[in-house]
């Protein structure tokens, strides 16, 4: 029963910096362009693309950050999305 709860929350068991930027990107709360910009941090919302800068854009389809599958492959906190997270956040 033990390794059903460890795979269900293994997100409990990220380091930190990777556990607060999932939250982030769950919450749509981080460090993006629309919510520095909301904060009155920065004049401009633009991510390096180009477009609006949100979490989700982050996550969904900027071509230059984006992570193949978007939220929901994020959501699923499977090898990939750990390893797009831990390259993003440093």
């Amino acid at each position: 029963m033990l390794s059903v709860y460890f795979l269900a929350h293994f997100h409990w068991f990220l380091p930190r910096q990777q556990w607060s930027l999932l939250n982030r990107f769950r919450t749509e709360q981080g460090q993006c362009g629309a919510c520095r910009r909301k904060w009155r941090l920065t004049d401009t919302d633009l991510s390096p693309c180009g477009e609006t800068q949100t979490m989700s854009h982050i996550v969904e389809c900027c071509p230059l950050a984006g992570l193949n599958g978007g939220l929901s492959q994020l959501r699923s906190e499977d090898g990939d999305a750990v390893s797009w997270l831990t390259s993003y956040g440093s």
